[in-house]
């Protein structure tokens, strides 16, 4: 470690309470062939990265955080995509390759490596990352908006609009609204010009929600009556869509009977407990579907970015920031469900300078 230069990073050191992660010198990574060094400025927190701080899915030491956002601080050999001053994000899965899905160029790879799991992740100075990972920034977007986007906003694009086939008109009710991927599931079907309807678990949410995103269908599941509610907004139609990322027994059920005849339910989830009754008999006599996603392709992380750089995809409320020594505070909020969306980690003000964007808050050099 001699002469090695060093940085912050938040290192996740033994798995439990909160204060497992401690911000610490860490040795900056060198990015191998193939690499991009990213000098972070922002990545996210949430509900994953408590059940990874936890339970034993991650090898310890570990810096956590799947989304970083920054500027390109240094390439690797054979890395020839990037230059140095690039503003850039991170997708945080990279298929392994090998396995008989990958050689077949099919998006289902069991091996897949999790930035921030079985490698280390953006809640750091720097992070280095296979370079086909890496994402630039439009123009317009900072980096906090390109860390709260980079992992949900391909998974709720795989959710409704590749899996869910959702075409404008129709009626989708997002489950866990208020979360992460729940709101990058709103805004991608009003996209689409679907009718949305957001359920929430809290009637607080709920009232923010509304605020946040402007929208007036809004339900608090927690109600004994929330499907009576859905009735109401949908005239008793039903809804075409559900993108659901809980699973929970006591919600499931009547998540499928607000579908309509034809109806499709997508699931990518199991936060609330993830096994659930199924009246098979209404599913067929219906014709509706369950369908599971899991992570999404290449192609998908390039669709969803040309709609976000041609204006089609808006943007993410920010709803809060903290920096890398709140983190076990946050972890607690999240896992009080006291927050909104992905929670935003500023790692760095300062930095390489890349393009700029007044949302940054950055010093840029002349």
């Amino acid at each position: 470690m001699t002469g090695r230069e060093m940085m912050r990073a938040a290192v996740l050191e033994r798995h439990g309470e909160p204060d497992g992660s401690y911000v610490r010198s860490w040795p900056r990574p060198v990015p191998g062939p193939g690499e991009v060094l990213v000098a972070v400025r922002t990545v996210t927190t949430a509900s994953f990265d408590v059940q990874a701080r936890r339970r034993p899915i991650t090898e310890l030491p570990r810096i956590l955080g799947q989304d970083p956002a920054g500027v390109v601080a240094e390439t690797g050999g054979g890395a020839t995509r990037f230059r140095v001053g690039d503003r850039v994000t991170v997708g945080g899965f990279q298929p392994c390759g090998s396995c008989e899905p990958c050689r077949e160029g099919r998006p289902f790879c069991d091996r897949h490596e999790v930035l921030g799991i079985q490698r280390d992740g953006g809640q750091a100075e720097y992070v280095t990352v296979p370079e086909d990972l890496v994402v630039p920034i439009p123009d317009g977007i900072g980096f906090a908006e390109a860390s709260i986007m980079a992992i949900t906003y391909p998974v709720a694009w795989n959710l409704i609009s590749v899996n869910g086939e959702v075409r404008p008109g129709d009626r989708v009710l997002v489950m866990a609204a208020a979360g992460g991927l729940g709101l990058a599931c709103v805004q991608v079907a009003r996209s689409l010009g679907a009718h949305v309807v957001a359920a929430v678990g809290a009637r607080w949410k709920a009232d923010r929600l509304r605020e946040l995103l402007g929208i007036d269908s809004v339900v608090d599941y927690s109600r004994p009556d929330w499907t009576e509610d859905v009735h109401r907004i949908t005239g008793r139609a039903g809804v075409d869509l559900v993108a659901d990322n809980i699973s929970d027994p006591a919600l499931f059920e009547d998540t499928l009977r607000l579908l309509a005849a034809g109806g499709r339910l997508v699931t990518c989830g199991a936060h609330g407990g993830g096994v659930v009754s199924v009246d098979i008999r209404r599913l067929y006599l219906n014709r509706q579907s369950i369908i599971g996603v899991n992570i999404p392709g290449r192609d998908v992380v390039t669709a969803v970015w040309r709609n976000i750089e041609r204006g089609r995809l808006p943007a993410p409320p920010l709803v809060e920031e903290f920096t890398l020594d709140d983190l076990p505070d946050v972890h607690r909020l999240i896992a009080a469900r006291k927050t909104i969306g992905r929670t935003l980690i500023r790692v760095s003000e300062n930095g390489p300078a890349g393009g700029f964007h007044p949302n940054d808050h950055d010093t840029q050099e002349s």
